[in-house]
């Protein structure tokens, strides 16, 4: 005699026989499943059958992770507005105290008897060169927007070998490889 088991699936773990179009909502074991229920289905017998009731349970496999994805990407639509907007808060706040802070030296260079022009002068200067480092800076990072290791290892790759990434003047000294020292392999 074959053992029957119950089998349950879906988002709310109901019963598969509760849930099967075919059964008649009119008779008193639709309304609520009973111990006779649970003889009523038996399990699968084979590949097939196990095909068969994997395909029927998909839609709401993939109902149910859409719907989260939608519902993370909608509070992470919002959380991303806020981030903009305390973000340009604190970018104006930020320029206000740069402005006092300048204006104070300023102001103290003026009271310890450099000419005005003069002190404005080395407030432009500090600022220019401040100015550079972040352009500079801001421009070493612009290609790693780009995901470079992530495009070389998904482009198809030209007969040969491969060729090592550019390296920065500022990252020579430390791709220069010590005399003796095993090769390090980058493409993991």
């Amino acid at each position: 005699m074959r053992e029957a088991l119950l089998v349950t699936g879906g988002a709310c773990g109901l019963p598969v026989a509760a849930m099967n179009p075919s059964t008649d909502s009119e008779s008193p074991s639709a309304a609520a499943p009973t111990a006779d229920d649970t003889q009523a289905v038996e399990a699968p017998r084979g590949l097939l059958e196990s095909v068969r009731a994997l395909w029927d349970e998909l839609p709401g496999l993939l109902s149910d992770r859409l719907d989260l994805l939608v519902l993370e990407l909608k509070r992470a639509g919002d959380a991303l507005v806020q981030i903009v907007v305390l973000l340009m808060a604190v970018a104006v706040l930020g320029v206000t105290a740069l402005l006092a802070l300048w204006a104070g030296i300023a102001l103290g260079l003026v009271e310890q008897g450099l000419h005005w022009s003069l002190a404005l002068l080395v407030v432009v200067v500090l600022n220019a060169v401040v100015a550079f480092w972040g352009w500079w800076r801001l421009r070493r990072l612009l290609p790693l927007l780009f995901l470079p290791a992530t495009c070389r290892h998904l482009s198809p790759r030209a007969v040969g070998p491969i060729s090592d990434p550019p390296v920065h003047a500022g990252d020579a000294a430390a791709a220069t490889p010590t005399p003796g020292a095993a090769p390090v392999n980058e493409h993991r």
